[in-house]
């Protein structure tokens, strides 16, 4: 193959040799240039974009610690403050009507300062040692959920310890429509005696962890549609792989791995912290971190996202050697 383009190359004219001549002289030394200009600027991308990611999931995940430590403190201070411990007392155990229905009024005035202050707060709910529904601030939450497999799960993992939080548990609203909500749960006792007096639980939609997880992308976007393709994002994982919150909400309740098409599951290191991996078909880099009660958040960068600074780069060096190959044959 070479004997035969050595026997070409020698029928050429002298006037073509000179031109293939000018045009290797000219974009070889250019494309190796810009292959390697590229190279190094992508590489300072990616880790501008490791850097910045290590601060945006460190900062995230110190604010839904602060928020969710709220919620917690709310259900505390049932056991700590004894005023208001003693009026649950009285509304799970006292036997008069009149007196558990004023203490219901009560409590609500007590929890309403909560409710009303927070719009992802869902409901809150008292249920006796029964698992009977004793009070229901907002009345969204019915018994027939209360006695569904997935929470009676959920309230055995409670039983097992003081407070527990939960996983996704999609719960039906006033007009059966299903709102994806997070429920943290304490087991209230009464004061000096430390009798069951039951379980208080809030239930959180899905969306206040994803404005917490993604508040920058809705002040960005201006009131322009997401785009999974090209926004960078973040979601909230369970242990198991669940996504308990994103901004794309056909994601929420599914597992990573069938986002991924992946029958293996994401292979989170202590010594690794990114990913390459494949989302709905778009190639995106994951960088993720361990979180409290188990769960991991998830920064998503879509390859699109990560090199949109250097694609001008790319337009550039082919307009170089364009012009260089004219640039040559002119001067041959």
């Amino acid at each position: 193959m070479f004997h035969i383009n050595y026997q070409i190359l020698q029928k050429l004219s002298i006037h073509y040799k000179l031109i293939l001549f000018f045009l290797l002289i000219a974009l070889i030394p250019l494309s190796f240039s810009g292959g390697v200009t590229y190279l190094f600027a992508k590489n300072a991308i990616i880790n501008k974009i490791k850097d910045y990611s290590r601060e945006s999931l460190a900062q995230k995940g110190v604010n839904i610690e602060v928020k969710l430590d709220n919620y917690e403190d709310i259900s505390f201070q049932l056991i700590a403050n004894s005023e208001i411990n003693n009026i649950v007392d009285l509304m799970v155990n006292s036997p008069h009507f009149f007196e558990r229905y004023n203490m219901k009024n009560l409590f609500t005035q007590y929890l309403a300062g909560f409710k009303y202050g927070d719009d992802f707060i869902f409901d809150m709910v008292f249920l006796d040692p029964g698992q009977k529904v004793v009070y229901n601030l907002s009345d969204r939450v019915p018994q027939s959920f209360i006695d569904t497999p997935a929470f009676k799960q959920y309230a055995e993992e409670l039983d097992r310890h003081e407070l527990a939080w939960s996983s996704l548990l999609p719960v039906p609203d006033i007009n059966q429509e299903k709102v994806n909500t997070i429920i943290v749960g304490r087991k209230i006792t009464k004061s000096g005696t430390n009798e069951n007096l039951g379980s208080f639980f809030i239930f959180l939609r899905e969306e206040s962890l994803n404005q917490l997880l993604n508040h920058e992308l809705y002040r960005e976007a201006d009131n322009r549609p997401l785009n999974k393709k090209i926004n960078k994002y973040s979601m909230l994982l369970s242990e198991d792989g669940q996504v308990i919150s994103a901004p794309f909400k056909e994601y929420v309740g599914e597992k990573i791995t069938a986002l991924t098409k992946n029958h293996q599951p994401l292979a989170f290191q202590k010594n690794q912290n990114e990913i390459y991996s494949s989302l709905e078909g778009t190639r995106v880099l994951f960088f993720y971190q361990p979180f409290e009660h188990n769960w991991y958040i998830l920064n998503v960068f879509p390859v699109a996202y990560l090199f949109k600074e250097i694609g001008w780069l790319r337009w550039i060096t082919f307009l170089l050697l364009i012009f260089a190959g004219l640039f040559a044959f002119l001067l041959s």
